[in-house]
């Protein structure tokens, strides 16, 4: 894996490391060169499959990121409720559509979130898991914050792209499945920047997925990334989003929630277990 670290992303001082190997080959014998003439043609057929794929690779695609947090003081795993996905669908587009599916409540109060904040949606604004965008596009970018309430590593993962395939039924009713494509043409083009330290790491190297792993120092931490199909440019590494304040006011609203609940809860007792109110002071 490469991994670019940009030192300022306003000068984009970078530096990349390059490791070569070097292989020397003796003369083959005879029956080596038979075994390597059916290694070239079996590598031909591989690689006539991976043009194929890519070459097949669908219009309408997601790409699906986990989230993991592992608390250092206790040694505990937490796997985040819901992946945060992206893609290109037929009839998406920039700004909020049907399929962008926003999150069931905040996930300021969680052990670890991977969501997109949309703070300027409008009356549609918040968190969401899921962020489509018009087919076509071969450069685009995705903001996504991870939150965390936990003291301890965070790492992300994803699998390849997905293809979605439509189809319909007898009843001429439409349906999808979706379809693991590593070999998707957009996999090469995906990158992810961390935008607080500016390293930027590819979706894949030589065929093998990437993860990306950082140090969240304490609860209500909120780290923003940058998903980038296609070239990066300055304009990438800006933070520009007001995911952190919109996260912090929903975590100070959770409190503020949590502490009227405890409130009441001392004066009328717990609504499940019937306790009788305290007595007046």
């Amino acid at each position: 894996m490469t991994i670019q670290t940009y030192g300022n992303w306003r000068t984009r001082a970078a530096w990349v490391a390059l490791i070569t190997m070097s292989i020397s080959l003796a003369s083959p014998s005879e029956a080596a060169k038979k075994s390597q003439g059916a290694s070239a043609a079996s590598a031909k057929s591989a690689s006539t499959g991976s043009a194929n794929s890519a070459k097949n690779s669908g219009k309408e695609w997601f790409f699906r990121v986990n989230a993991t947090a592992y608390d250092t003081a206790t040694g505990a795993r937490f796997d985040a409720a819901n992946a945060a996905v992206l893609g290109q669908l037929n009839d998406s587009h920039t700004g909020y559509d049907r399929h962008d599916i926003k999150t069931y409540a905040s996930t300021a109060g969680e052990k670890v979130a991977a969501v997109f904040v949309q703070d300027d949606w409008q009356e549609q604004s918040g968190e969401y898991v899921s962020d489509y965008r018009k087919p076509g596009r071969a450069s685009d970018s995705w903001l996504m914050s991870v939150n965390s309430n936990v003291s301890g590593d965070i790492t992300l993962r994803w699998n390849g792209i997905y293809d979605v395939i439509r189809t319909n039924d007898p009843d001429n009713r439409v349906g999808y499945y979706e379809r693991e494509n590593r070999q998707h043409k957009f996999m090469p083009r995906l990158q992810l920047i961390d935008l607080t330290t500016l390293i930027v790491v590819p979706a894949i190297s030589d065929g093998k997925l990437n993860t990306y792993k950082f140090t969240a120092t304490g609860p209500g931490e909120v780290r923003n990334f940058r998903w980038v199909l296609g070239p990066i440019n300055s304009s990438y590494f800006e933070p520009g989003s007001g995911a952190f304040q919109f996260i912090k006011a929903q975590s100070r609203e959770l409190e503020e929630r949590k502490a009227q609940w405890k409130e009441k809860e001392k004066r009328e007792g717990h609504p499940v277990f019937g306790l009788p109110p305290m007595p007046e002071q």
